[in-house]
């Protein structure tokens, strides 16, 4: 039986977690579409709309090709919600807006979309595709932090809650190790 649930923990798991992926983003690309602006002239992106427990992007870490391409981005980061893709917390940011668009994701099991978070490096880029378009954030680094240490999710991460950001962030997280 240990045997059986190691397995399904480690394998199956990720098995589900790759039909959700393909699923949801066969659903978004296909929701979206592209529409040229009528005048020709390029816009701003509308703010992306999104939806507790629904997705509303697709993320894609280039040095992370094998685990983080193309993946869900869903409202709200409940464990159910983690099992289909990456999570935004609610009280953040989203994509392009002033702030901190914060993202969490799995590191071991559904898909470890963040499996090798550890690799990436300063300079690294993390680009989140909507229905508005795509935001390329760049990474300036990487921090291991203990559980409870929710700075990261502040508006402009290691400075005191208050400061009013002035740019656009991201920061995507994994539990360690």
């Amino acid at each position: 039986l240990i045997l059986l649930f190691v397995g399904w923990q480690l394998w199956w798991t990720d098995v589900i977690a790759e039909r959700a992926y393909d699923q949801t983003r066969a659903q978004l690309t296909q929701e979206w579409g592209v529409v040229a602006p009528e005048d020709g002239k390029l816009q701003l992106p509308p703010p992306v709309q999104a939806t507790y427990g629904k997705p509303f992007g697709l993320l894609y870490v280039p040095a992370l090709p094998d685990s983080a391409w193309g993946v869900p981005i869903i409202q709200g980061t409940d464990l159910s919600l983690l099992q289909n893709g990456v999570g935004h917390h609610a009280n953040s940011a989203l994509p392009g807006q002033v702030g901190n668009f914060a993202v969490a994701g799995h590191r071991t099991t559904y898909a470890a979309p963040f499996g090798d978070i550890q690799d990436l490096a300063q300079g690294d880029e993390v680009i989140v595709e909507t229905k508005h378009g795509w935001y390329i954030y760049e990474l300036d680094e990487s921090v291991i932090i203990d559980a409870w240490e929710g700075w990261v999710l502040d508006p402009v991460p290691g400075k005191p809650r208050d400061t009013i950001p002035t740019q656009a962030l991201i920061t995507i997280y994994a539990c360690h190790p």
